[in-house]
């Protein structure tokens, strides 16, 4: 049930029904074309994240998850005409965490070291709020700076800063 309020969302099948038997002032508006790879994009996202939870829950089965997001690469490549070779789900079901050359200073002494990771993700935003529990922003800041051999500020003028085992280029 659609309550009062502000909304972006894709009207689908059933929010149009909704809409067709709700009494209420509906405003709607045409998805802007330049717009619409990443509203549709983050639509299905929505739906598949959904989907692959509610697999998790009933088989705790990542292979079956990969299954269901290779159909669905599968899909996109067979409608679009396009061969999308090499970006299904390998059956390894691992996410690659970091790459260095072999020769990276941070190995030298033990070939065996790990850069620690931040504790969120880096590929996704987190709300740092400060709590006890939660990881402190200063933190993830440092072990960030630690894991990259370059950080480039960007604002009216350009500036570099480059950890001490980098030399300057």
């Amino acid at each position: 049930m659609l309550t009062n309020g502000l909304y972006e969302k894709v009207i689908n099948d059933s929010i149009e029904e909704e809409l067709r038997d709700a009494d209420k002032r509906v405003d709607t508006s045409k998805i802007n074309d330049a717009e619409a790879p990443v509203i549709f994009a983050d639509y299905i996202a929505d739906i598949v994240k959904k989907r692959l939870e509610r697999i998790n829950q009933k088989d705790n089965s990542v292979e079956r998850q990969i299954e269901v997001v290779n159909a669905i690469v599968e899909t996109v490549s067979s409608m679009t005409d396009e061969d999308i070779n090499g970006e299904s789900v390998s059956d390894r079901a691992e996410q690659l965490l970091a790459v260095f050359d072999k020769t990276d200073t941070r190995f030298a002494v033990n070939e065996s070291a790990s850069i620690e990771r931040p504790e969120t993700s880096i590929a996704r935003s987190s709300l740092f709020t400060g709590a006890i529990r939660e990881p402190q922003l200063d933190n993830e800041f440092r072990k960030e700076i630690l894991s990259c051999d370059r950080i480039r500020l960007r604002n009216k003028r350009s500036c570099q800063i480059h950890p001490p085992y980098k030399s300057f280029p």
